[in-house]
């Protein structure tokens, strides 16, 4: 790096320096959901952050290949959400993750479980949340087929176009739908 661009990179930095730590940084301002002493707001609120920090740790562990620890840090995201008494889209998505890597780790009653856990709660929502639940529901039929269970494959696949079939047009994908028929056919055909 020549000269000129090592002073300009100081000069830089002591601007950043000084917008962060000089005299125009003003306090931030008061929580609003902490509202007089109500503790319930505040607790939620912070097991909230905790599961959508152990969602952003899970998400860093599979970009290290590290299924086992992601699969982790998702199942106590979700645990987290669940106790919280409420259903959340986030909630369906923490559970849906989870499903995934268990799915990819061959652990597949936690799938299943999880995939459950998700169709549950995505199928309580309109949307694209009701998309994912139908995705959940061909995830888990395509490992009961795995698994030799084809009348739970089957009960899942046609569960998952029943529902594709019932969403708004606008939300409906011809090729999915196709690709859910193809997959009945083949239960039928005996693949």
């Amino acid at each position: 790096m020549t000269k000129v661009n090592w002073q300009m990179l100081l000069c830089f930095g002591f601007l950043l320096g000084w917008s962060a730590c000089g005299p125009a940084r003003q306090a931030p301002p008061e929580d609003p959901g902490a509202i007089g002493d109500d503790s319930s707001v505040t607790a939620e609120r912070a097991a909230q952050e905790r599961a959508s920090d152990l969602m952003g740790k899970a998400g860093f562990a599979i970009a290290d290949e590290n299924d086992g620890q992601a699969l982790e840090y998702y199942l106590a995201a979700a645990a987290i959400l669940d106790g919280l008494g409420r259903v959340t889209i986030e909630q369906g998505e923490a559970h849906f993750m989870a499903a995934g890597v268990a799915q990819r780790l061959y652990q597949n009653e936690q799938a299943i479980k999880e995939y459950e856990a998700a169709v549950n709660v995505y199928l309580r929502f309109s949307g694209k949340s009701r998309i994912k639940g139908i995705a959940a529901l061909t995830n888990m039929g395509m490992i009961y087929k795995a698994m030799g269970d084809s009348g739970k494959a089957r009960s899942c696949w046609e569960r998952a176009l029943n529902n594709y079939r019932a969403a708004p047009p606008d939300l409906q994908s011809e090729r999915n739908i196709k690709q859910i028929e193809k997959l009945l056919q083949g239960l039928s055909s005996g693949y």
